[in-house]
């Protein structure tokens, strides 16, 4: 068919879109702080609150995410070197051509674009997002199972993995509780201190005896008072 080159062509475009999709709907999403999803549910209750309910199930979205970039992947490469196989397309020119689309245009500009507009970006994709993540679950699911179960085939252990909270974690929470109100500046400053006093050690806060301000023992508190503010 003479038309068979044109078509395969449009056949991978439309999947290099869905690649382009998927990259740049994760990059956007998985971008986000926490504070800036409820920002977004609060400006926009439509797709802000989609943004919000997709993030919720983090496990079931990625899921998605990486079946549909795959699948958008596998069927690029299936046409592209079906065609150069059978001698409509130059092999070489078909290699580097899929490499340039994949790597420039279905990971590097998507992901670039997403990490300047996170929050555009999220509220764009969010709605035909969750209808491919509603299509796809029971597939996610499965894939899900039998990942786990490869897993623990493989990998011998009992222990269980030890969740702990960084220091950026705590950051963003009293960022959030600052900015709900709840703390005030000068207490989310002090307790951000007591955050990093961990960090430091014995020499940090240690001062020469030669530096010290002392003042005898029986001095009246009118002039301990005057020499604190002297020596503060």
């Amino acid at each position: 068919m003479a038309s068979a080159p044109l078509v395969a062509v449009v056949v991978v475009l439309i999947f290099a879109g869905a690649s382009f999709f998927f990259a740049l709907a994760e990059t956007a999403l998985f971008s986000l702080s926490k504070w800036q999803v409820r920002q977004l549910a609060e400006r926009a209750p439509g797709a802000g609150g989609i943004v919000a309910r997709l993030l919720a199930e983090p496990q079931d979205l990625l899921a998605t995410m990486v079946l549909g970039n795959t699948f958008a992947s596998a069927a690029m490469l299936a046409v592209a070197l079906w065609m150069a196989i059978h001698g409509r397309w130059p092999l070489a020119a078909t290699v580097v051509g899929l490499l340039a689309l994949i790597l420039i245009g279905c990971e590097v500009l998507p992901k670039t674009l997403a990490v300047r507009r996170a929050e555009q970006w999220s509220l764009r994709v969010a709605r035909p997002l969750a209808f491919v993540v509603q299509f796809s679950l029971p597939l996610c699911r499965v894939a899900q199972k039998v990942n786990t179960a490869i897993l623990r085939a493989v990998i011998s252990g009992t222990g269980q993995p030890h969740f702990t909270l960084t220091d950026a974690d705590y950051q963003e929470l009293l960022e959030m509780a600052y900015q709900q109100g709840t703390l005030a500046q000068s207490e989310k400053e002090i307790i951000l201190q007591i955050i990093s006093l961990d960090r430091r050690t014995a020499r940090d806060v240690m001062k020469p005896r030669s530096r010290m301000a002392a003042i005898s023992d029986d001095c009246s508190v009118e002039e301990m008072i005057a020499a604190a503010r002297k020596y503060k």
